[in-house]
């Protein structure tokens, strides 16, 4: 017999697990450049991230299906912002447009040039960052609509979800015919 868990061990749970932790690294990194260039709204925005991250890798190991609904919301409004950022770097929209970002502060990038110009180094990391949302949201609407409604469901590789009170009632059944 086969080793029954609560923990999913499928391969959408490991991947939106690993790129979980990526996206929660590459947030931590961003919100620390955004931090020195004074940009205090993408800090508050990659630490929200950072957050919901965290709390969707522990909510994967359960199939909480709340935390990953309000993670995919999350990140679908993290999508949008980072696109906003990669037109607005990438000079396809106008500063003085429809936006105000507080443009007295400037990317620490954008101040410090090494080899390639600071704008282009924060459509790199908007799109990073879009490019790992994307992916997070896929695997995390996966999950969640592969999850039981049932709280005390649990995951099991031969036979998947079902729920442990159906298993009691299963095993109550098998011990009566003995």
């Amino acid at each position: 017999m086969r080793f029954k868990s609560t923990y999913f061990a499928t391969p959408t749970i490991k991947a939106l697990r690993v790129f979980l932790i990526v996206q929660l690294f590459f947030c931590l990194a961003r919100s620390v450049f955004d931090g020195l260039g004074a940009q205090w709204g993408l800090v508050v925005g990659g630490i929200a991230t950072v957050v919901f991250s965290a709390t969707s890798f522990v909510a994967s190991g359960s199939a909480n299906r709340f935390s990953l609904i309000i993670y995919c919301l999350w990140s679908v409004c993290w999508i949008g912002f980072n696109i906003v950022c990669i037109l607005l770097y990438a000079g396809l929209i106008d500063e003085t447009a429809s936006l105000d970002f507080n443009r007295d502060k400037t990317s620490w990038w954008v101040q410090h040039n090494f080899l390639v110009d600071g704008k282009y180094v924060e459509v790199i990391w908007a799109g990073v960052q879009v490019l790992l949302s994307a992916i997070t949201v896929v695997l995390a609407m996966h999950v969640t609509c592969h999850a039981s409604n049932d709280p005390f469901s649990t995951f099991d590789e031969d036979d998947g979800f079902s729920s442990y009170a159906q298993k009691l009632h299963d095993h109550a059944d098998t011990l009566s015919k003995v």
